[in-house]
């Protein structure tokens, strides 16, 4: 799979190809409604095209949700968005597959396959590999010091995400993925 690509189409079809990535939005333009709610994981999916469910404060039947933790940080909802959306294309979108539940735990994340994945999508859909090489094509230059731990503060900043995600992200960058 060509996540870069998945992404970057992604955005470029709903017009949101530029940073801060307008995630909700997106969300939203997929057909998701985008809910706060206490659980206890980061957030998890619902997709039911068959037998749609009501949302208390909704008039109309939804078959998309996304939940995310109302207690987490802004920026580690929007990442769960993204996670939750890379989720939706993995196994929903495009693939007959209009039916399912997808629910992790951050804890176990780093030893699922398949959470790793959604991870590098929700990081690509977040700080698109283009982007971010163009954003520190002109950064890098601009610099009297350029060291990781800067370069991690602005992508955090500029980027609209926490600082573990940019330093992957930028770990990735650097091996070129």
């Amino acid at each position: 799979m060509d996540i870069q690509k998945l992404a970057k189409d992604l955005l470029l079809k709903y017009e949101l190809y530029e940073f801060p990535v307008k995630i909700v939005e997106l969300a939203n333009k997929l057909g998701f409604v985008v809910l706060q709610q206490n659980i206890q994981d980061s957030g998890f999916i619902l997709v039911d095209e068959n037998d749609p469910f009501l949302i208390p404060g909704k008039p109309d039947k939804v078959s998309k949700v996304i939940v995310v933790n109302n207690t987490d940080s802004p920026l580690r909802k929007r990442f769960t968005v993204a996670h939750e959306i890379g989720h939706y294309l993995l196994y929903c979108a495009d693939k007959n597959n209009n039916r399912g539940l997808f629910a992790h735990r951050e804890n176990n994340a780093h030893y699922d396959p398949n959470e790793k994945i959604v991870n590098d999508i929700a990081s690509e859909i977040l700080m698109p590999y283009e982007i971010l090489d163009s954003y520190l094509n002109h950064l890098i230059p601009k610099l009297d010091i350029v060291s990781d731990e800067l370069l991690i503060l602005k992508i955090a900043q500029d980027f609209n995400v926490s600082e573990s995600a940019a330093a992957v992200r930028l770990d990735k960058y650097y091996r070129g993925k």
